[in-house]
């Protein structure tokens, strides 16, 4: 087994794949419209084919044990269905945890398969209960077919299904308790995110609220008791006293969690990221080798150099907002 282990001895058993960096929305925090974005809409994404040996690859030779499908929105690429077909085939032969991360808008007609194909975990995004600021937010009157989704997706009964929600101050912050009171009445598993900065989201200190600034809000109305996560969990999650549901508050920014990072993430285009703020320097092409005939040995070796160059902490936010990254869309999350 060709475990993949950092210098800093950590060990990657995560994958996190962008299917694609089209997205049908314009989130403010992710995939804003501004007159002058240079968008990376890349026609040479790697093809479904190349994906599947890449997976086979992580999970039968290099110890991966979960897998995070993503975009962009993974539903806006011709073909996904087949694909999630295929690798549920693989997955039956070969069991890993396998997830999504979606928007939602497209999610309904979508849940059957991704049931038959074996997702265990399904992650929505959702940044406002109110419509006209969902609008403003993603770009797009789609809320009420979110929520529609997410019901839906209850009904199918998966393993794990969570809310991700990124708090802007200013823009959505006053709407924490609301999004407390939706997960104890619908149980569900909220967790609320830290905008971070990228080259294109005008990411400030002002409009940049902290997780225990959010905790504090929602403490207002609310007893957040803590519960006991899994080592890797990127989240520190609260049952909700005397009520149903979790609060989770995602931290990269405050409060890093870079220590017991076990992830890795493959782009839209190809490139292997040890770390979401990687510099391009820093990451691994494995397109060319995928498409020349190159070897798994040259692959794990791409990826044990990439590996090779993993921060053991990322980079102050003020550094990371500088430039010189992928856009989020670009990476996948």
């Amino acid at each position: 087994m060709n475990e993949l282990i950092d210098r800093h001895g950590r060990t990657h058993t995560y994958l996190r794949i962008s299917l694609t960096d089209h997205c049908n929305l314009h989130c403010l925090y992710c995939n804003p419209l501004l007159p002058n974005t240079v968008g990376s809409r890349r026609k040479d994404s790697l093809s479904f084919d190349e994906v599947l040996r890449l997976i086979r690859f992580f999970i039968l030779e290099c110890g991966v044990t979960k897998i995070r499908l993503t975009g962009g929105e993974l539903f806006v690429r011709k073909g996904i269905t087949g694909f999630l077909k295929t690798l549920g085939e693989f997955k039956r032969d070969h069991p890993f945890m396998l997830g999504v991360t979606t928007n939602g808008t497209l999610l309904r007609q979508h849940c059957a398969v991704l049931k038959s194909s074996g997702v265990d975990a399904v992650n929505i995004s959702v940044d406002s209960l109110r419509e006209d600021r969902y609008e403003k937010i993603t770009g797009q009157d789609g809320l009420k077919e979110v929520l529609e989704a997410i019901s839906v997706v209850q009904s199918a009964e998966f393993e794990s299904i969570k809310i991700n929600t990124v708090v802007m101050r200013g823009v959505n912050d006053d709407e924490l308790a609301e999004f407390a009171a939706f997960a104890a009445e619908k149980n569900l598993h909220v967790r609320f995110i830290e905008y971070m900065p990228f080259p294109n989201n005008a990411w400030d200190r002002q409009s940049f609220m902290s997780w225990r600034d959010m905790k504090r809000r929602i403490q207002e109305k609310y007893e957040l008791i803590p519960k006991i996560s899994d080592v890797h969990a990127v989240g520190k999650e609260y049952l909700i006293g005397g009520q149903k549901g979790i609060i989770g508050f995602i931290t990269p920014v405050s409060e890093h969690f870079c220590g017991s990072c076990n992830r890795l993430r493959l782009t839209a285009s190809g490139r292997i990221k040890a770390c979401l703020f990687s510099l391009p320097e820093q990451e691994f092409d494995v397109a060319p080798l995928l498409r020349g005939g190159g070897t798994e040995k040259e692959i794990h070796a791409g990826i044990l150099a990439a590996l090779g160059m993993k921060w053991k902490v990322h980079p102050p936010a003020e550094q990371l907002a500088a430039g010189g990254r992928s856009t989020m869309t670009g990476i996948g999350g």
